[in-house]
């Protein structure tokens, strides 16, 4: 790319990131693996406990994570090397106000020293929606952080962030942040650890998750999440799924009221968190697939609304919840993401 033309796009980078901040200063969360109990908030995807190894100086074999001791935030690093492909990890951020609506940050460090240069990285609120980005696609730190001070220049080294996107904490006040490193780069990954602003989404994120999916065969629960505006009259939602086995099908569900059946009552794989009265998304286009990446969506017409043998329209102060519904390749054959309950204004 022409050296001006990309000088330009930087310059434009840096001008969105700096409006999606202006809003509120960040506050930076440092990744916690299992080597540090009592304030690990870094697992693997699924959950489970991560302790990479720990090393100074030395580099270890190719295709791991490792956290490398003396650099950056929290006296380490979590690296990976050139030419790899390491596991998905998952940094989770807690104590935020449940519901609310965060804009997200991701940090890692780049050194214009070493190899090419990429230190590349990848990040995502799901699994299957992360993406790769080149070191130059994020922005250096030019605004303090809320909880300051944060290392943010290290030797012959900068820290960097990332615009992950808007989205609501859960129920419980957290947000889950997946980490990939960027296959195929041949230089390393450095992550530091994750931030929030506060902010209004706008167009962006909009419900909050509750109840438990269980694991479906992606061996990871689905996830519910839901994209555009709460505004009832505004007419603007997009429904979506992720974390599913790939090239399945399914639908989404609806009811006013929440409830808990487990295993459906003997005849799923998973939970459904709808009770009362359930209307189902069929018509048509409606019924989608997950095909490659383990996601699918549904833009619904919120004057259409299915119930029993006909259709409601959504009004201001009106709660919905929604589901997904899929095909599985294990067990009885289907199963339920977890539940997104919507307070329309």
């Amino acid at each position: 790319m022409n050296a001006h033309y990309k000088s330009l796009i930087c310059a434009a980078t840096m001008l969105a990131l700096s409006a999606v901040t202006a809003e509120a200063q960040v506050t930076y969360v440092d990744a916690d693996t299992s080597n540090q109990p009592g304030t690990t908030n870094t697992t693997w995807a699924d959950g489970s406990a991560f302790t990479p190894p720990m090393m100074g100086g030395t580099v270890p074999a190719d295709n791991q994570w490792w956290e490398r001791t003396g650099f950056a935030n929290g006296g380490d690093i979590l690296a990976v090397n050139g030419g790899s492909d390491v596991p998905v990890i998952r940094t989770t951020i807690s104590g935020l106000t449940p519901g609310a609506s965060y804009d997200v940050f991701v940090y890692y460090w780049w050194a214009d020293t070493f190899g090419n240069g990429q230190w590349d990285l990848g990040a995502g609120f799901t699994q299957a929606g992360i993406t790769h980005f080149l070191y130059d696609d994020g922005s250096p730190i030019t605004t303090p952080f809320a909880n300051g001070p944060i290392l943010i220049v290290e030797g012959n080294r900068d820290m960097y962030e990332y615009y992950v996107g808007c989205t609501n904490a859960t129920p419980a006040g957290t947000i889950d942040v997946y980490i990939d490193d960027n296959p195929g780069n041949d230089d390393r990954s450095w992550y530091d650890g994750v931030g929030t602003a506060s902010s209004s989404c706008p167009g962006g994120n909009v419900g909050s998750n509750y109840c438990t999916a269980a694991n479906n065969s992606s061996g990871a629960p689905g996830v519910m999440s839901a994209t555009g505006s709460d505004v009832a009259a505004a007419n603007n939602l997009t429904l979506r799924a992720s974390s599913l086995p790939l090239n399945q099908f399914g639908i989404f569900v609806t009811s006013r009221m929440q409830g808990f059946v487990p295993g459906a009552g003997g005849t799923s794989n998973g939970n459904i968190c709808l009770g009362g009265a359930i209307g189902r998304f069929t018509l048509g286009s409606q019924i989608v697939s997950s095909g490659t990446t383990g996601e699918f969506a549904l833009p619904i017409d919120l004057t259409m609304i299915p119930q029993g043998s006909g259709v409601v329209t959504v009004l201001a102060g009106d709660t919905w919840n929604y589901q997904a519904w899929h095909r599985d390749q294990t067990g009885l054959g289907s199963n339920f993401t977890d539940g997104l309950q919507i307070v329309f204004n």
